[in-house]
């Protein structure tokens, strides 16, 4: 894990080298790792690998990663969102059988065994792993090692949205000293100081 934690990475960068290592680590050869938006409650899922064959135009504008929305009642739609919705951890190795499974949409790669695993904050749902194709099916030693995954990034999420906050505050402050500032040299130039 020291090469997922040397140096300062954004979400996205932290995202891909992460997802590499789960690939790497389950056997699989295709996923994805995204967090929930704190405003919507959406998944953002920052980087996936070959599932998306040639849909790639449903990148968000806003350069956010791919958008999975939350469904206006609540939860996830599809295989992907049942963890999310059980918070549970799971996997399937015949997922047209899955009790979730919608189907895959037009351009989609087929899935043939899937594996999702949900992020937590304290009890808090932040995020999730989902990987897919592993060529001999996942176990349940899979699930475990995605499990610790989650446990890590779910730190990676908290100091990244730690840095962020710090970032914002600072900005706020120097906003606020510089119309401090500001205000100081018109009264002084009234001669009211």
């Amino acid at each position: 894990y020291r090469t997922l934690v040397s140096g300062k990475l954004d979400i996205e960068q932290l995202s891909e080298k992460l997802l590499d290592e789960a690939k790497k680590l389950t056997g699989s050869s295709a996923g994805y790792i995204g967090t929930i938006d704190q405003e919507t409650g959406d998944l953002i899922a920052h980087t996936l690998t070959e599932l998306l064959g040639n849909i790639c135009q449903i990148k968000d504008p806003h350069k956010r990663g791919i958008v999975f929305p939350q469904r206006p009642e609540g939860g996830f739609n599809g295989l992907f969102g049942h963890s999310l919705n059980t918070k549970e951890g799971h996997f399937t190795n015949s997922p047209q059988d899955h009790s979730s499974s919608v189907g895959t949409p037009d351009g989609h790669v087929e899935i043939e065994s899937f594996l999702g695993a949900p992020v937590f904050l304290q009890d808090n749902l932040v995020g999730q792993i989902g990987l897919a194709n592993k060529k001999e099916g996942f176990t349940d030693n899979d699930l475990k090692t995605v499990l610790r995954l989650c446990d890590f990034f779910a730190i990676a999420i908290q100091q990244i949205r730690t840095e962020d906050e710090i970032r914002s505050s600072e900005r706020r402050y120097r906003s606020l000293y510089e119309a401090m500032q500001e205000g100081f040299i018109i009264q002084d130039m009234d001669g009211v100081i």
